[in-house]
């Protein structure tokens, strides 16, 4: 079974690890964590592939639709669709220096507020680990 997506990794898991606590199963944990990173690993190879629209790349790489369509116009980023719908694969994205994806930061929900994501952006550089993120 190839996995794409993290909630396919994640029920896998939770019915896996179900199922060794009914059946008290006693196994070498270093099997379990290679057989868990090699799951890993699929998932990321997946969105590494994923065809990305301009607004889906705009969002993710910090830069606009407009700037990227330039790029794939020059072929400093490669086209993944066709000529009048443009596709950007994942692994190809440029990254907008100083742009953090909500997933890099690990603690940023849809609710967030804009005050509540710099705070957590200011006392992350700083290091403080007492800060409580929601």
């Amino acid at each position: 079974m190839r996995l794409t997506h993290l909630g396919e990794v994640m029920s896998k898991w939770r019915n896996r690890r179900d199922v060794m606590g009914q059946l008290g199963a006693m196994v070498p944990l270093e099997s379990v964590c290679d057989e868990f990173l090699a799951d890993l690993g699929e998932i990321e190879q997946a969105q590494t592939r994923e065809k990305l629209t301009l607004e889906e790349a705009a969002e993710e790489s910090g830069y606009s639709a407009d700037h990227l369509r330039r790029l794939i116009r020059a072929g400093t980023v490669p086209n993944a669709g066709r000529r009048h719908a443009p596709l950007i694969l994942r692994a190809n994205l440029p990254r907008k220096p100083g742009h953090l994806r909500a997933e890099q930061l690990g603690i940023i929900n849809a609710a967030s507020s804009r005050e509540q994501i710099v705070r957590a952006v200011v006392t992350s550089a700083r290091g403080d680990s007492d800060c409580q993120h929601r």
